[in-house]
């Protein structure tokens, strides 16, 4: 009974951890397309003849 739970146990801190990796993974990529979503909005201000300081 005891090794059952340690095999649950286990089985439930490497879900943990994997979940928090793909959460970082998905935080970077979140994070990439809105950096591109601002660039895109800066070249278009630039196109237009304004001065963008960043």
């Amino acid at each position: 009974m005891e090794i059952i739970l340690l095999i649950i146990t286990l089985i439930a801190i490497f879900c943990n951890i994997c979940s928090f990796f793909i959460w970082i993974d998905v935080g970077k990529e979140l994070q990439r397309k809105e950096d591109e979503n601002q660039n895109k909005i800066i070249k278009e201000i630039r196109q237009k003849g304004y001065d963008v300081n960043i």
